[in-house]
C-alpha cells in the first residue's frame, strides 16, 4: 500500500525537477548593455537546468565583451573591420539614437542601419562552416 504512494510521490516532484529546454540565444552584439543582458539572462536560465547555447554572430575583438560563465558560448571571430557594415557608421549611429530630438525620418534610417547589419549577420552565420566555429 506503501509503494502506490511513493512512487505517486516521486513522480509528482519529479515532473516538475525535470522541466529543461533546450535554448539558443542569438547575440547580434549591438552594444554592451545589450550584450551584457543577454549573457545574464543565458547564466540564469543555464542555473535553473537549462541547456542554454549563446551564438554571437560577430565580435569586435578589440573591445572587451561579456562571455556567458554558465552557458555554452559559441562566437564566430571577425578581427577584420570589413566584416562590419562600416563600423564608424553604426558607432555614430548608435551614439545619435538617444541623444538628438526625436525626428521620425531620422530615426527610420537609423533603425534600417540596424536592420542591414542584423540581415547581414544572419547571413554571413548562415555561411559560416562548423570548423569556422569556436566553442568558448
Amino acid at each position: 500500500m506503501l509503494i502506490p504512494v511513493v512512487a505517486t510521490l516521486l513522480l509528482t516532484f519529479g515532473i516538475g525537477l525535470s522541466n529543461a529546454a533546450k535554448i539558443a540565444v542569438f547575440n547580434n552584439f549591438f552594444t554592451h548593455s545589450h550584450s551584457a543582458f543577454l549573457t545574464s539572462l543565458a547564466d540564469v536560465l543555464s542555473e535553473h537546468g537549462h541547456d542554454v547555447t549563446v551564438i554571437t554572430a560577430e565580435v569586435d575583438t578589440t573591445i572587451n565583451f561579456p562571455v556567458p560563465k554558465k552557458a555554452t558560448h559559441m562566437v564566430q571571430l571577425y578581427t577584420n573591420q570589413t566584416a562590419y557594415q562600416n563600423p564608424e557608421m553604426i558607432k555614430n549611429a548608435q551614439g545619435n539614437l538617444w541623444t538628438t530630438s526625436y525626428d521620425y525620418l531620422q530615426k527610420q534610417r537609423t533603425i534600417g542601419l540596424f536592420r542591414k547589419r542584423i540581415e547581414g549577420q544572419c547571413e554571413r552565420l548562415h555561411r559560416i562552416r562548423k570548423t569556422n566555429s569556436v566553442l568558448l
